[in-house]
């Protein structure tokens, strides 16, 4: 299939014995040496919801940046079963897509753009993928499940309050929520355990010289929960390494499941920019 300025190619990915069905999307002509595998959560196809990635890699081909989405095994035209578990992240499939891209679109760096369980994937395979110079994941759980540890007392507060349509709305305000965030710094230790391996992941990743983007909604549930993360991953990286840590808010709005037409925009803008910001820094440390 082909448009202005991009082309398409549906392609199985070998996994083991699987096959990962996916789609290449490659600028009509030339191209930049830097490619995009789109990540989805755990219950979208290689689409996302409502096209998603469709229209993000298309944008992104028009911008001269070929992508490769991709059903994960077990999932969509994808061969496999599929088990979920935000602690077993599916790096093999994000690696299997990185290294097609980068044999059928020539390629020699990539970034990775994922949303939901798609990004802990995603720092999965950029802490092993060395041609991984970029990462932007859209909200995504970090801390350790909860049948994994204690339940703070605040967040059964907060559950029992979810349980009433007021409590819900409540917790939803944005004054509230800036209180909430407040108390959560001053408290003595951390109200959840923040996933190891994503920060040992994250620490891999900018050790190397990689760039960090969490694109998420000023009300995002897991706000604080990301905090914690970066506040815990700089204690292991210089001030330096540090700074390639960026946290992209996005005014009203959660984000989460992208519900509404005007998240799904912020979504597939904040791709196509986090990969054109990428490509323009990469080039000026390239020029003498």
């Amino acid at each position: 299939m082909t448009g202005a300025g991009w082309q398409e190619f549906p392609a199985f990915v070998p996994l083991g014995d699987d096959r990962l069905c996916s789609v290449v999307c490659a600028p009509s002509e030339g191209g930049h040496d830097l490619g995009v595998v789109l990540l989805t959560g755990g219950n979208y196809t290689r689409t996302h919801r409502n096209r998603m990635w469709v229209r993000t890699a298309r944008a992104l081909a028009e911008r001269g940046f070929p992508s490769i989405r991709v059903d994960y095994h077990g999932v969509g035209d994808s061969t496999g079963t599929a088990f979920f578990d935000m602690e077993v992240p599916f790096d093999k499939d994000a690696l299997a897509a990185a290294a097609f891209l980068k044999r059928a679109a020539g390629v020699r760096r990539l970034a990775i753009v994922a949303t939901c369980f798609g990004g802990r994937s995603a720092m999965a395979a950029a802490a092993q993928e060395p041609d991984t110079v970029g990462i932007s994941i859209a909200p995504v759980p970090l801390s350790v499940p909860k049948n994994r540890q204690p339940l703070p007392t605040r967040s059964k507060v907060r559950l029992w309050m979810k349980r009433y349509a007021v409590g819900t709305k409540l917790l939803q305000n944005p004054t509230v929520r800036r209180l909430r965030g407040k108390a959560a710094a001053r408290r003595d230790g951390p109200a959840v355990i923040i996933s190891p391996r994503f920060k040992k992941d994250v620490v891999e990743v900018l050790k190397r010289g990689g760039a960090v983007r969490f694109v998420y909604g000023e009300l995002t549930e897991g706000l604080d929960e990301l905090h914690q993360a970066i506040e815990e991953i700089g204690a292991h990286v210089t001030p330096e390494q540090r700074t390639h840590v960026e946290v992209d808010l996005t005014e009203g709005t959660s984000l989460l499941r992208f519900q509404t037409l005007a998240d799904q925009d912020v979504i597939v803008s904040r791709a196509v920019d986090f990969v054109d910001s990428l490509h323009r820094s990469l080039s000026r440390a390239a020029t003498p």
